[in-house]
C-alpha cells in the first residue's frame, strides 16, 4: 500500500508542477490557475493527514507547504 501511495503522491506532485509552469506562462488564463490550484488543495490535504498520521514529509516530498509552493 505505501508504494502506490508513494506513486500517486508523487504523480500528483509531477502533476501540481506542471501545472504551476503552465500558469506562470498564461497569467491571465484562470483556468490553468484554477488547475494549479486544485492540485495544491489535493495536495495540502493529503500533508495534512500525514502530519495528523505522524509520517515523515520528507519521505513523500511534501515537506514543503504545497499551498505556498504553488501560490
Amino acid at each position: 500500500m505505501d508504494e502506490l501511495l508513494d506513486r500517486i503522491i508523487e504523480r500528483l506532485i509531477t502533476d501540481a508542477d506542471d501545472a504551476y509552469s503552465d500558469a506562470k506562462k498564461n497569467p491571465d488564463d484562470k483556468f490553468s490557475d484554477g488547475v494549479k490550484f486544485a492540485y495544491s488543495m489535493a495536495l495540502d490535504t493529503i500533508r495534512n493527514h500525514l502530519i495528523a498520521e505522524e509520517y515523515d514529509l520528507k519521505e513523500y516530498g511534501l515537506e514543503e507547504d504545497p499551498i505556498k509552493k504553488y501560490a
